[in-house]
């Protein structure tokens, strides 16, 4: 971690009691910045500590158990990731919606972590929501509800979700979202490292074709120790 390096951090992670990985980390939320000098916003920061958190469970998970997600835990953790928050409310966001759009830095911020990469399921299917959330506009229940059949391939490479809108939402001015539509996704373009359709098709080759109800996104069931060469996805 390049916030480590800089702040001379000798012990590797794997090697800090939970005292220390709590101050690291604390002064990290502190002092964390956009390439450009500005904080970034509540909500951006909270997916960040979301990020790091899957992270460090998993580079402990042969040792010891580390959810820092536990407030008891990480008390003073959780203390200083509030603070942060409500202060980058003080300071600019009391008018900014909770819906507002992330920025191109954050999105590739979040598409290059490990956590969503495509070489093993989780991170697959994690990317792929991803991607149908921010190009479809995915909001509330939607994914879960997503059914494969609702994907079409088109004939210039890229895809189109017919999403339908449910029964129990009448729509109207209580509920002013609550319609059908269709969003296009565009063919991945040549050369650039982010493919959408790629990792889509990906996603569905792995997915069984027996799923009940036809649902999108299935359950992962893979033990902790797997190679992951050939792998299928089980619900």
């Amino acid at each position: 971690m390049k916030f480590r390096e800089i702040r001379n951090y000798s012990n590797g992670i794997i090697e800090l009691d939970n005292k220390t990985l709590s101050d690291q980390l604390e002064q990290f939320i502190v002092e964390v910045r956009k390439s450009n000098g500005q904080d970034y916003k509540a909500p951006s920061l909270y997916t960040g500590f979301c990020a790091i958190a899957r992270g460090i469970s998993e580079i402990f998970e042969e040792t010891r158990v580390i959810n820092l997600f536990d407030k008891h835990q990480f008390k003073s953790l959780h203390r200083t990731l509030d603070g942060c928050m409500k202060s980058l409310v003080n300071d600019g966001d009391k008018n900014r919606k909770q819906s507002s759009p992330l920025e191109i830095d954050e999105i590739k911020f979040v598409l290059n972590s490990p956590a969503v990469a495509v070489d093993n399921p989780k991170g697959l299917m994690r990317r792929v929501w991803i991607w149908l959330t921010l190009l479809c506009c995915l909001r509330g229940g939607d994914a879960k509800r997503l059914k494969a059949s609702w994907l079409k391939e088109l004939d210039d490479g890229g895809m189109r979700l017919e999403l339908p809108k449910e029964k129990n939402h009448a729509g109207g001015i209580k509920d002013p979202y609550a319609e059908s539509g269709n969003s296009l996704i565009p063919p991945d373009v040549p050369g650039n490292i982010y493919t959408p359709i790629a990792d889509i098709q990906k996603y569905l080759s792995k997915r069984p074709n027996n799923v009940d109800d036809d649902y999108f996104f299935v359950a992962i069931n893979t033990p902790k120790k797997v190679y992951h060469g050939d792998w299928p996805l089980y619900y």
